[in-house]
């Protein structure tokens, strides 16, 4: 009895020794032993994640300057021995919008 097989084209890729270890690791956590089946399950039905960093990239602005400001006031402080109630404000002016962005970034990385 001929059995014509259903899977004829062979796919062939190179890999690092590293990432055959981490195959086999990954392979080993899921639970499975046949190397062809998991490669074409991740292949067909495997999920890619980009994430978009800017909402992060956004937050580290807002905390750098937040944080020179904050560096600013403590110098002043430090040379006249007071603190203007206006770097106050505008520190506090600024809190806002980072944690606004903290939250929008939380938001977007919850749907992951």
């Amino acid at each position: 009895m001929n059995k014509i097989r259903q899977r004829n084209k062979q796919v062939k890729f190179m890999m690092t020794e590293d990432e055959v270890k981490r195959l086999n690791e990954n392979m080993a956590f899921a639970g499975v032993k046949n190397k062809g089946a998991y490669l074409r399950k991740m292949a067909l039905n495997g999920h890619i994640i980009n994430i978009d960093f800017e909402p992060l990239n956004r937050i580290a602005f807002l905390l750098a300057n937040a944080t020179n400001n904050i560096n600013q006031i403590a110098k002043k402080a430090n040379e006249t021995n007071s603190i203007h109630k206006e770097d106050i404000q505008k520190l506090q002016a600024e809190v806002p919008m980072l944690w606004k962005q903290v939250a929008g970034a939380m938001r977007e990385l919850r749907k992951l």
